[in-house]
C-alpha cells in the first residue's frame, strides 16, 4: 500500500492559483459575511492532504476533548491523509473526499449541514472553494500571505509564517472556541501484540513525499556510511517507504544482506507501520509524515531538515532531535513549495557524524 502519494501536480497547482484566486475574489465581493453564532453543535475540521499535518491536528482533537465541549466532530480528509484515521481518536465521524473532483466533494459535504466548517488549509484555494460551498452555517479559515484565498470566509484568522503550524492551528481553535490549546500530537498505539522481530532495530525512512521532494533527500552515500556505523552497534535496520521506494531500498538490503538491513517498503499500511515504529528503538527520517508519526507515538525521533524550516514543520514530541543543515539559507520552506527561495543543496550539509552522534546519545 502506498503510504504518502505525490501531491505535486503542477497543472493542478496552476489551476488552483489562477482560477481559484479569481473565483474566491469575486465571491468575496458579492457575499455577505455571517456573524459567529453563539453556539456550535455539529462542526467539521477540514484538512485535504498531508499525513504530518493531520498528526499535528491530533493535538487539537485532544484539546477539544479536554475542554469538555459538547460537539459532534467530523473530520473531512483527503485520499492520502485519510489513511491515518485508525490512529486518531476524539472525533465522531469522518468524510473522505477527493479535492481533484470538487463538485463531487461539495455534494458529499453538503449532505451534513454543519454549524461550523473549519478549513485548516494554509494555501490551497480549492480547499477554500469547497469550504464556501459546504452549506455550513459558519466558515472559518486562514488569510495567508500572498495566497489570496481568504475572501469567502465568514471569519478570517491571520496565518503566521514565523510560528510552528501547530500553533497556527491552535490560534483558530483558541479564538473560535475560547479554549486553552496545549496538547501535544498523540496517536493511538496499535493494539496488535505480534512482535515484529526478535532483534533490536532502528526504523529508517529515507524518502520524502510531496512537491519537489527530491530536494529533501539525503545522499545515498551518506545513508550507506551511517548504516555501516549502526550495524557495528548490533542493530537491525528496517527501511520503510512506498511501493515506489522498493527498488531504492533494495540496494541497501542487497548490499548489506537481509540479516542486517530489512526492506519493508510497500508492505504495510500506516496503522501497521505505526505498530512497527512503536516497537523500534528509534526512528531516523527526513522531514516527512513518518517523522511526525514517530514523534506522536512517543518514540525517539531523529529528523533530518534541509530546505524544511524546523520552526515551521519540525515533528512535535518529547523525544525529538532535529538535525539541521548547516548550509547558509537552509530552512527556507514555509508552506512547502517555495523552492525558489533558497539553495537546492541543503541536505548535502548534514553530516553523517552529526546524525550518528545524536543516535549514539540515545542508544548507548
Amino acid at each position: 500500500m502506498k503510504l504518502i502519494p505525490n501531491r505535486g501536480s503542477i497543472l493542478l497547482r496552476l489551476i488552483d492559483r489562477y482560477f481559484g484566486i479569481l473565483f474566491l475574489y469575486i465571491i468575496g465581493l458579492v457575499i455577505k459575511k455571517r456573524k459567529q453564532p453563539g453556539k456550535f453543535i455539529n462542526i467539521a475540521i477540514f484538512k485535504s492532504a498531508a499525513i504530518g499535518d493531520l498528526v499535528l491536528i491530533s493535538a487539537l482533537l485532544k484539546d477539544l476533548k479536554n475542554a469538555n465541549v459538547d460537539f459532534k466532530i467530523t473530520l473531512v480528509l483527503g485520499k492520502d491523509n485519510h489513511a491515518l484515521l485508525p490512529l486518531l481518536k476524539y472525533y465522531d465521524k469522518c468524510i473522505k473526499i477527493d479535492v481533484s473532483r470538487p463538485i463531487k466533494a461539495i455534494k458529499r459535504i453538503r449532505k451534513e449541514k454543519f454549524d461550523c466548517f473549519i478549513d485548516l488549509g494554509s494555501w490551497p484555494r480549492i480547499d477554500a472553494v469547497i469550504s464556501f460551498f459546504s452549506n455550513s452555517g459558519f466558515v472559518i479559515g486562514y488569510k495567508t500571505k500572498n495566497q489570496y484565498r481568504h475572501f469567502a470566509y465568514d471569519q478570517i484568522i491571520e496565518h503566521d509564517d514565523q510560528i510552528h503550524e501547530l500553533d497556527n492551528y491552535r490560534n483558530i481553535f483558541s479564538q473560535l472556541f475560547n479554549i486553552e490549546c496545549l496538547s501535544l500530537p498523540a496517536l493511538i498505539v496499535p493494539s496488535s501484540t505480534e512482535k515484529f522481530c526478535e532483534d533490536d532495530f532502528i526504523l529508517v525512512h529515507m524518502w520524502p513525499g510531496g512537491y519537489k521532494s527530491h530536494f529533501k533527500e539525503w545522499d545515498q552515500g551518506n545513508w550507506h556510511k551511517l548504516f555501516r556505523k549502526i550495524i557495528k552497534d548490533k542493530y537491525l535496520i528496517v527501511l520503510s517507504g512506498t511501493n515506489s521506494d522498493l527498488q531504492n531500498n533494495n540496494y541497501f538490503e542487497i548490499d548489506f544482506g537481509k540479516e542486517k538491513v530489512l526492506n519493508i517498503a510497500g508492505e504495510c499500511n500506516l496503522y501497521d507501520l505505526a505498530g512497527i515504529i512503536y516497537q523500534s528503538s528509534l526512528v531516523i527520517s527526513v522531514n516527512t509524515g513518518i517523522a511526525h508519526m514517530s514523534a506522536a507515538l512517543g518514540k525517539p525521533t531523529l529528523c533530518l531538515n534541509g530546505p524544511t524550516a524546523p520552526v515551521r514543520w519540525a515533528p512535535i514530541g518529547e523525544h525529538v532531535i532535529n538535525i539541521n543543515s548547516t548550509k547558509e539559507g537552509a530552512g527556507f520552506l514555509n508552506l512547502g513549495f517555495e523552492y525558489n527561495r533558497g539553495p537546492g543543496d541543503t541536505m548535502e550539509y548534514i553530516s553523517v557524524e552529526s546524525v550518528y552522534n545524536s543516535l549514539s546519545a540515545i542508544i548507548k
